[in-house]
């Protein structure tokens, strides 16, 4: 399986580094250079990643997934990117965007070619979040008004 990380900020490195301790070699990332370079150039000094500038030579190493975990006003984009490269499976960091237009154009186009696709919230499967929404479910806590 190869894999493709959009961002090398510290969630894409956790996804990298993720990745590499579940087995995975084949792993590219793509990244604009515009963000803290001290930063991610530690990373890969460390890691040696395979690192594209150019999203279209990213895109040339045939990911089958990809981690968009690069600022939220780029992650509609990219998707559509990954959407158009024929990528099975999209992993997009929260929020999935700021813009509700293309992000539901991309849902749709994703539905369509049949993409596995997740937003990256695991929080939503924290026991205490959990059990706070099913208290507000039962009306045992009082109307919610924020």
């Amino acid at each position: 399986m190869r894999f493709l990380i959009i961002g090398l900020g510290s969630i894409g490195q956790r996804h990298y580094k993720n990745l590499r301790s579940l087995g995975f070699s084949n792993l590219a990332v793509y990244r604009t250079g515009k963000g803290n370079a001290e930063f991610a150039q530690k990373f890969e000094r460390e890691y040696q990643p395979d690192v594209f500038h150019n999203s279209a030579e990213a895109f040339l190493t045939m990911p089958n997934a990809v981690f968009v975990a690069n600022p939220t006003a780029l992650h509609a984009e990219f998707i559509s990117i990954a959407l158009r490269n024929g990528v099975s499976g999209i992993f997009v960091e929260k929020p999935i965007g700021h813009k509700i237009p293309p992000i539901e154009a991309a849902v749709i186009a994703a539905e369509k070619k049949n993409i596995v696709g997740y937003v990256g919230y695991n929080l939503r499967f924290h026991p205490t979040l959990q059990k706070m929404k099913k208290l507000v479910e039962d009306g045992l806590i009082g109307k919610v008004i924020s």
